[in-house]
């Protein structure tokens, strides 16, 4: 057992590390493409210094230009389905095939830095996946799965700054019920905490977004609820528009259909340069009163459709970051429109662990997110909008998992 663990501890550092290596490298390209480029960097995450960056002359057109032709290019490596195909594969029992997983991470690289709405968190767990997997081949099958599921649960948990999370997201994203792969959640929990340990020294160990509301009574517990339900209207419709966008996508041929999502990026950026990125910036200068509702609106409007054009035409990235930002701006939205004051960062938590607990399946690591992200005092409610989020959300984002 002990020789067990200590490998599952090395496969989630080495995870880790790679995970640094990879946000290091997003980070870098942003500020190419998007300060350089486009002249306009958006604020990114508090945890990782995003929100004391600078913005700059914005070039409105730069990206019409640039953006189709990065997303053509990126096209090129051919596989964009990192999750899904490691869903897929445990689903039905088959070997994970490591350089499509690895044309995936390159692909994110290409495009996540270049505006698009999509996560991190998907190259980084697929990626650690493939090297746990390439730690254990000269291992049984079985050692070898388990590294797997340790580099799969570093890499989560170094994207969301979140080790507990990173575990339960590694071994309950596999199904659509309330079941986890408990045969996996020990190599999960010790690849998380010793991923995020590496990790977190050259990133810091805080909170990836700063949402800690204060104190939490009963009032923001009924708002959560009736916030739930808006969460399943657009979440489910959200889920019927990425349908709609990949049967019309069919149509055409990948690189075509890269090329439209870099257009439609760079018309987005230059009409609303908010849109692009992932968004944790402007959900954290949300909760303050910098930003107007009618804007906070518009906002949410447009990513929202952005990302399922994203999804449905299949741009690389993962889904769970766009279900966080656009259910925590929702969640501020409705907290500026209730009649009565509320803490807005307590809507804002409740509607994104809502949104990505229904979306993604996954309402156990939705709820330990929300407390690593703020703390127990927000327990009531993460618990509350992911029981009903689960509930009333009926359109899975990965139609890979198992039932």
């Amino acid at each position: 057992m002990a020789r067990a663990l200590l490998l599952y501890a090395l496969a989630g550092a080495l995870a880790g590390l790679l995970a640094a290596g990879l946000a290091y490298g997003l980070r870098e390209l942003e500020a190419f493409w998007l300060g350089r480029v486009l002249g306009f960097l958006p604020p990114g995450p508090s945890g990782e210094g995003g929100l004391g960056q600078a913005f700059v002359e914005l070039s409105p057109w730069a990206g019409v230009l640039v953006f189709p032709l990065l997303y053509a290019a990126a096209s090129l490596l051919g596989s964009n389905r990192g999750l899904s195909r490691l869903i897929l594969a445990f689903r039905e029992g088959e070997r994970v095939h490591l350089a499509p997983q690895l044309r995936y991470g390159l692909g994110s690289l290409a495009e996540l830095p270049a505006g698009s709405p999509l996560g991190r968190e998907g190259p980084m767990a697929v990626l650690g996946d493939w090297l746990g997997r390439r730690l254990g081949l000269a291992l049984d099958p079985a050692e070898a799965a388990a590294m797997g599921h340790a580099g799969l649960a570093a890499g989560f948990a170094a994207a969301f700054h979140a080790p507990l999370a990173g575990a339960l997201f590694a071994t309950e994203i596999f199904y659509k019920s309330l079941k986890l792969e408990a045969a996996r959640l020990t190599p999960a929990l010790v690849g998380a905490f010793a991923g995020f340990a590496v990790y977190g020294g050259l990133f810091g160990y805080g909170p990836l977004i700063r949402l800690a509301p204060g104190t939490l009574g009963q009032e923001e517990l009924w708002a959560a609820a009736f916030l739930t339900l808006l969460v399943a209207l657009f979440a489910n419709l959200w889920g019927e528009l990425i349908r709609l966008s990949f049967h019309q996508g069919q149509r055409l041929s990948f690189w075509q259909r890269h090329l439209l999502l870099g257009l439609a990026l760079g018309a987005s950026a230059a009409l609303a340069p908010e849109v692009l990125g992932a968004g944790y910036g402007w959900l954290e200068l949300g909760a303050l009163p910098l930003l107007s509702t009618e804007a906070l609106a518009l906002l949410f409007l447009l990513r929202y459709l952005l990302a399922a054009l994203f999804l449905g035409f299949g741009g690389y990235g993962a889904p769970l970051t766009p279900t966080l930002v656009l259910g925590g701006l929702l969640g501020l939205v409705f907290a500026r429109v209730l009649p009565w004051p509320l803490d807005p960062t307590a809507l804002a938590l409740a509607g994104a662990v809502a949104w990505l607990s229904g979306s993604a399946r996954t309402p156990l690591a939705a709820v330990a997110l929300a407390t690593e992200l703020a703390g127990y005092q927000v327990l009531p409610i993460a618990l509350v909008a992911a029981g009903l989020g689960y509930a009333l959300v009926r359109v899975p984002l990965f139609t890979e998992q198992a039932e």
